[in-house]
């Protein structure tokens, strides 16, 4: 192996100073007069390509190791447990997404949804890349500039390859039909922050690791939670330990409080063959209850709301259901009229064509209504009411061809008024 642990920690610990240099320097730059002049930027130009150099050099051997290779290296930063203290959770809360100056919010941008579905594919070279890193700085502010964040970029790709070799595949792409407001939220965007803080990337690459992380649940099946929802912020947090965990063997799994009871199971599960499927049941118990307690949620009070929110929801999609049968139905009883009043027609066309011999008039109505009674057997049972309605009319013309007509006519619009009343007192049933 050529390349080591120890040779990591090296290039992290210098580009860590390198990094403070480069804060120092613009802090003092805009400190003067709020603007960075051209010998001041030329400074921070130099620190900045020095970081980029060393970087990328790194990722690229990175790149070159074996997956057994790079499946053994340790790629966190040296206080990436930190992300799981109670202060640094807590902070969370309060993480804004902004960048520019003035300082505007970038989350939800509809530019940086597109740059980030590029990176999730995790295919960008040449031209396309350059620009792709050029629109983030322009949509994010400097810092961080194109030249970071292309680097950043090398090492999310670093870490894809190492979530193949640990987790035997890529972590789920956002199914944005299902999620179609997910990509760039805040709740995303606090998962990614974990992950950058985590890795010592930005937050869109943090993201984009695995881009249904923030949803509440299993990958694409989940729910997306208002962000400072206390269940939200557990799931971010929980996802993002189990995912660390389960690609990249680092941090404390989805036990992220790390409770002693939940620590048992989690023990059972990673010992019996199969059952490592249920891990992400386990800390949601201890995780959810801390951060109740943390948002000083009243338990109570937060069922009842969400009970709440579900049946509203299900009321409205419901009357949905309402309009949209009720609409059907009554095109059914209009297209079931028509047929009657086609039928008719039929009857009185035909009486005025029948002969004196009353078996050619029965013969000439049947088969008349036998075609009418194909174009109503899609209207189900009582719409097949009105054709035999009209054959048992016709039965009797041999007494009678009057009367037989009176009949049929009598006969169909009865039996067309009925068959809408059933067809109304079903739709009541169903919603009663």
């Amino acid at each position: 192996m050529s390349l080591t642990q120890k040779d990591i920690r090296a290039v992290e610990a210098e580009t860590l100073v390198l990094r403070r240099q480069l804060k120092s320097l613009r802090k003092a730059a805009l400190a003067d007069d709020g603007i960075i002049d051209k010998k001041e930027q030329a400074e921070i130009d130099k620190i900045e390509a020095n970081i980029d150099t060393i970087r990328s050099s790194l990722n690229k051997k990175l790149l070159e190791l074996s997956d057994d290779e790079i499946s053994k290296m340790k790629l966190t930063q040296p206080d990436s447990d930190e992300v799981y203290s109670e202060e640094y959770m807590s902070d969370l809360r309060d993480t804004s997404f902004e960048g520019g100056d003035p300082p505007k919010s970038y989350e939800g941008n509809n530019d940086l949804k597109d740059v980030m579905r590029d990176i999730q594919t995790g295919t960008l070279t040449g031209a396309k890349r350059e620009e792709a890193m050029q629109k983030l700085e322009a949509i994010m502010g400097v810092p961080p500039s194109a030249g970071e964040l292309d680097a950043d970029y090398g090492r999310f790709l670093v870490l894809q390859k190492q979530q193949n070799a640990i987790g035997g595949k890529k972590a789920d792409d956002l199914n944005e039909e299902s999620h179609p407001d997910f990509m760039g939220s805040r709740s995303q965007l606090i998962f990614g922050k974990i992950m950058g803080d985590s890795f010592g990337i930005n937050e869109i690459f943090g993201a984009m690791l695995s881009p249904t992380g923030g949803l509440v649940g299993p990958g694409n099946t989940s729910i997306q939670l208002p962000p400072d929802d206390p269940v939200a912020l557990h799931g971010t947090v929980h996802d993002a330990a189990g995912y660390m965990d389960s690609f990249h063997d680092e941090g404390p799994g989805y036990n992220y409080r790390e409770d002693e009871i939940e620590s048992v199971v989690v023990s059972v599960l990673k010992a019996v063959p199969g059952l490592d499927v249920l891990l992400p049941g386990t800390g949601q118990v201890s995780g959810i209850a801390w951060w109740m307690e943390e948002t000083e949620t009243d338990r109570g009070e937060y069922l009842e709301e969400k009970f709440d929110q579900v049946v509203a929801l299900a009321d409205e999609k419901l009357d949905e259901a309402r309009d949209a049968v009720a609409e059907k139905i009554s095109d059914g009883i209009d297209v079931v009229k028509d047929k009657a009043n086609e039928v008719i027609q039929q009857a009185e066309s035909l009486m005025d064509t029948v002969g004196d011999v009353a078996q050619d008039f029965q013969d000439t109505i049947s088969s008349g209504i036998e075609t009418a009674g194909e174009a109503l057997s899609d209207f189900g049972s009582d719409a097949l009411e009105v054709g035999e309605a009209v054959v048992d009319g016709v039965g009797r013309a041999m007494e009678s061809a009057s009367e037989a007509y009176d009949t049929v006519s009598e006969g169909v619009g009865n039996i067309a008024e009925a068959a809408g009343e059933k067809l109304d007192a079903l739709a009541d049933f169903i919603w009663g």
